[in-house]
């Protein structure tokens, strides 16, 4: 790799591999120094793996000596798992971990394994949860949460930086019910505590039986407390931790993360007969090392010129041919004759990433979707977010449409992209999605369930349960007729963008300043004339408010943003949204993936305290018509304060507004 910005080439870093078809084999990876931290390594990585998929490899593997915690952990970040180990040479009487990744490419066994069913969306239908299979999940103890806001603590930044991937999105971070409870014990009644009021933002593990969770914490304690005094492991709070480690094996946690020696020093029996994997601190945070940089503030897109537009199928073909992917690829979706859609990802005028869609002309048939990235790129990623999102939006403006894209090979970070937007595999080298593109509520709800029918051949009941919500799941036909009970949050997640509102579902208004609206959610009412702010290109965004709307911002919360007319915007409701999660996190010390998906500069003027509320949100729709204050008013969805400040509504308040903003869906 080079580093060309300064218009002379210098040497960044180069990675050297081997291998004997199928399999391939790391063999080196250095860095220039100058160039450390900021994704030099992982883009080398990630053009490896892509090119050996694209010839056809099955894995790849690299030999990493066991006193290198730095590349342990650089490799185990990029999926190679620790297969072998072996002895090292007589002079440093060293261990050797062989890691492997398996590459993504259909093979014997893959075929065996794909499910036969006749139309792509028989098989998934987007049951599996938005990043299922992707982000691990990672229960942590109190102890965890103390370091992380308390600073005079000894492992504070190593906490810090842990609840900061989590908000990266590099891992799912959760507690368990007990959390709350064993908080609540030691804390004064009457009181107002922070402490307690961060903790119940935190995400929750899935629900488990209790009777199964009271039986595991028995056998769980009696191994963790079993060396331990009578006095000791009689305490609620040796009770309180072995109902923590339950619930998190139960749930299928990845890991437990804590600081607490006694559990720590019986991992073995856990991991051993539990499944649970039990990780310091201090091992966690290393995981974190030299992982992608481009969580960093020098590898984003800070100084650098992005641009999504359209480009001629010419201009594709020789990005297509550059990036030695066949062209037939192109031509079977971008057909001349079938009035193709073709964007580019440009960086300085360069083309960094393409995206081609075209529909055939029958009223069901499904848009046919293309896309590729350059894999070696640090920001790989929001580049293919950002192209799959626009691409979503505009295949639905008409109304509910099935998305077939085609899976290239070594294109990880595209596939990747699509997961989180909702698409799943459909067999064939096939990623399919259904996408509504409006709201669903009471009002719509049976007209849009005919029309995505009629549209998509996927059935849904066509009136919502009126106590639908607190079931969390809803009977679907799939297009072959078979019969499937889905997960709300799923089906949102494969219908996206959109959000499922009915009797019972609550949402949350805020406030948000004109220029950050024009910038973060695209509502501006004339084009810019300046290069658009990469946050706005994503599907996934950050808002930046102050911790005290934590409690009205929980994960999966509808969002309906207000531009203020005190900064000069509408007064109105302008487009709404999903929360994906919500962090309280330091002003000093805010994620880079954070900031880079935010349009602020300062946060300084956001929260009085020396904390902010980090959200992220995805699911953007632009209202159609924009909800004024006054009807806001009507629908009971102003508060007492007039949306100074983030205002929680109610269920019928949610639903007023949205048919409000979207009258004709």
């Amino acid at each position: 790799m080079l580093d060309d910005t300064t218009g002379k080439p210098t040497f960044a870093g180069y990675l050297m591999f081997s291998g004997v078809f199928p399999n391939a084999k790391i063999q080196q990876i250095a860095v220039a120094d100058g160039h450390r931290r900021r994704g030099v390594g992982s883009a080398l990585l990630r053009e490896t793996i892509s090119r050996r998929e694209a010839e056809g490899c099955l894995r790849i593997t690299a030999a990493v000596a066991d006193n290198l915690p730095g590349p342990q952990a650089f490799y185990e970040k990029n999926g190679f798992g620790a297969v072998l180990e072996r002895p090292g040479g007589r002079a440093r009487k060293r261990k050797i971990t062989v890691r492997a990744r398996d590459l993504d490419n259909e093979h014997l066994l893959s075929a065996i394994d794909r499910p036969r069913e006749g139309h792509p969306l028989a098989s998934e239908l987007g049951l599996r949860s938005r990043g299922a299979g992707v982000a691990p999940l990672y229960a942590i103890d109190l102890n965890v949460l103390f370091d992380a806001i308390r600073s005079d603590r000894e492992r504070a930044s190593l906490a810090r930086r842990v609840i900061g991937a989590a908000l990266a999105h590099r891992f799912r971070l959760a507690v368990a019910p007990e959390f709350g409870v064993e908080l609540n014990r030691g804390a004064t009644p009457g009181a107002d505590d922070p402490t307690f009021a961060l903790a119940m933002q935190l995400p929750r593990l899935p629900a488990v039986d209790a009777a199964k969770t009271t039986a595991l914490a028995t056998v769980m304690h009696d191994i963790v407390f079993a060396t331990s005094p009578p006095s000791e492991a009689r305490r609620v709070q040796a009770h309180s931790d072995s109902r923590h480690l339950a619930h998190s094996a139960l749930a299928r946690a990845s890991g437990f993360v804590t600081s607490d020696g006694r559990i720590l020093d019986a991992r073995t029996r856990l991991v051993e007969e539990f499944g649970i994997d039990v990780i310091s601190l201090d091992e966690f945070a290393q995981l974190l090392d030299d992982t992608t940089a481009e969580d960093g503030p020098s590898a984003g897109f800070a100084t650098t010129e992005l641009v999504r537009g359209p480009i001629s199928r010419d201009e594709a073909i020789a990005y297509m041919l550059e990036q030695h992917v066949g062209r037939e690829l192109l031509d079977g979706v971008a057909d001349p004759t079938g009035n193709p859609r073709i964007e580019a990802m440009k960086e300085a005028g360069r083309i960094v990433g393409i995206s081609a869609r075209s529909r055939a002309t029958a009223i069901d048939a499904p848009f046919r979707l293309l896309m590729h990235v350059r894999q070696d790129h640090v920001g790989a990623q929001l580049l293919a977010e950002a192209l799959l999102h626009s691409q979503c939006i505009q295949a639905c403006a008409d109304g509910p449409a099935t998305i077939e894209a085609v899976a290239i090979p070594g294109q990880s970070a595209t596939r990747r992209a699509a997961v989180l937007q909702g698409f799943v595999p459909g067999g064939g080298g096939i990623l399919v999605k259904v996408a509504i593109g409006r709201p669903m509520t009471p009002k719509n709800w049976a007209s849009m369930a005919r029309f995505t029918h009629r549209r998509t051949g996927l059935r849904l009941q066509e009136a919502p349960p009126a106590t639908a919500w607190e079931r969390r799941e809803i009977a679907v036909s799939r297009p072959d007729g078979s019969q499937a009970v889905i997960g709300l949050a799923a089906l949102e997640d494969v219908l996206g963008p959109t959000l499922l509102a009915w009797p019972g579902r609550t949402g949350t208004v805020v406030p948000i300043a004109q220029k950050y609206a024009d910038d973060l959610l695209g509502t501006s009412l004339q084009a810019s004339m300046f290069v658009p702010n990469v946050a706005a290109l994503g599907d996934r965004r950050t808002y930046v408010s102050s911790p005290k709307a934590a409690n009205a911002l929980r994960p999966g919360t509808p969002i309906l943003f207000y531009e203020s007319t005190r900064s000069g915007g509408r007064g109105a409701v302008v487009a709404a949204a999903r929360v994906v999660d919500a962090v309280i996190a330091r002003k000093d010390s805010l994620p880079g993936d954070a900031m880079r998906r935010s349009v602020i500069e300062d946060a300084d003027p956001l929260s009085s305290s020396e904390e902010v509320l980090v959200t992220t949100f995805d699911n953007v729709m632009r209202c159609p018509r924009p909800i004024p204050l006054s009807k806001l008013r009507e629908a009971g969805a102003t508060g007492t304060q007039n949306l100074i400040s983030s205002t929680p509504i109610g269920s019928d308040a949610l639903i007023a507004v949205l048919d409000l903003g979207w009258p004709h869906a």
